[in-house]
């Protein structure tokens, strides 16, 4: 039986797709898991988990196994319950912004896909010119949840240069 990955697809202003999602199952799962998130229409995909955490969840190998599936991969480690350097950040902000201006479906990833994945969501719908005021409405509403974890984590966006 096929195995179908948990996307929560946030309404993104195309042609791109922006999705966030808990992490993969590791181990003997991952290279399944990676071809499902291909096969479900991903292109690049995105860690944020810390080595120690992916060590820990069995998704030390990822990054191999999304190449090998076919998908671009970004490791960008950020703590739990945690934000990251604005000035690191951006880069990362900058790469995400042109694959969804060029058509791709990117999907990020942290340990629940509640607080650090929602945490880039948010930076990429406002870098796609969607409200400040309105993303974690927005990514709660496709999440099912309120999100981001924090109030660090929920100003941390409005804080960075469009």
């Amino acid at each position: 039986m096929p195995f179908t990955p948990t996307l929560y697809r946030i309404p993104t202003p195309p042609p791109g797709q922006l999705s966030t999602m808990p992490r993969p199952r590791g181990d003997d799962w991952l290279e399944d898991e990676m071809a499902a998130l291909r096969v479900a229409g991903v292109d690049v995909l995105v860690c944020l988990l810390t080595s120690a955490e992916a060590v820990e969840l069995g998704l030390s190998g990822e990054g191999l196994a999304a190449v090998h599936a076919g998908l671009e991969f970004h490791g960008f480690p950020i703590d739990d319950f945690g934000v990251p350097d604005h000035a690191l950040t951006r880069p990362l902000l900058d790469l995400l912004h042109s694959r969804l201006r060029n058509g791709r479906h990117v999907a990020v990833h942290c340990r629940a896909g509640i607080g650090r994945a929602s945490l880039i969501a948010a930076a990429c719908l406002i870098r796609l010119g969607t409200d400040p005021g309105r993303v974690w409405q927005i990514i709660g509403e496709v999440r099912g949840v309120t999100v981001p974890e924090t109030d660090q984590q929920r100003r941390w966006p409005e804080q960075l240069e469009r």
